[in-house]
């Protein structure tokens, strides 16, 4: 089964909702482009942790950064292939809005 696209907008500076990853699938793979309106510093983030348990908290939630998304300033598209179960962005700093959209490949 393939995981629906989503694009979400962070205006200033915040977090997007969290997609949920199929880290079932192999090979994993997992789209990712960040569209900058204005300026801002922004990372992709992932965790390892059950995003759907009853008790998952986000902002408790063990967090890495993606070694591509990592504050960057600019308008950034790439892969990403460590199998995990969540993603988001993370915009530390913002005088506009960043666009994330998110496709993960899969069986049809």
């Amino acid at each position: 089964m393939s995981m629906p696209a989503v694009s979400w907008t962070v205006t200033g500076v915040g977090t997007s909702p969290i997609y949920a990853c199929d880290h079932f699938q192999a090979p994993f793979n997992v789209g990712i482009g960040c569209t900058i309106t204005g300026t801002a510093t922004y990372s992709v983030q992932f965790t390892f942790d059950d995003i759907m348990a009853n008790d998952f908290v986000a902002a408790t939630a063990t967090w890495f950064t993606a070694s591509d998304f990592s504050a960057v300033t600019a308008t950034k598209a790439a892969s990403f292939t460590i199998p995990c179960r969540g993603l988001r962005l993370n915009v530390s700093a913002s005088t506009g809005s960043v666009k994330f959209q998110v496709q993960q490949a899969g069986e049809r």
